[in-house]
């Protein structure tokens, strides 16, 4: 409440020292202020939402991957080696010499 106070009365003195220094660079700052918050909040959001997508993809190809590479170590174990530490070895997967 008191952070909002000051900024109102902050935002009075400063508007009022531009207009008394220069009356038409004020008022063409008071007109486009609103309208350069507006623009900036909208590509805000587009950017938000672009980021999102982009870190969704960069997950899903992460996943695919990580995905690839387990199963290319799985398909490249031999009949003979042990998998386990106990000597057992899994079955051949099926389409790999």
């Amino acid at each position: 409440m008191v952070s909002g106070a000051v900024a109102l009365v902050s935002l009075l003195v400063y508007g009022l020292a531009a207009f008394v220094t220069n009356w038409q660079l004020a008022l063409i700052s008071a007109v486009l202020a609103p309208l350069l918050w507006v623009i900036a909040r909208r590509f805000g959001a587009a950017v938000k939402r672009a980021s999102r997508r982009e870190r969704e993809a960069a997950g899903q190809i992460s996943s695919l991957i990580a995905e690839g590479i387990h199963g290319g170590v799985a398909g490249r174990q031999s009949d003979h080696a042990p998998s386990a530490p106990g000597g057992r070895s899994e079955p051949p997967v099926a389409g790999c010499p």
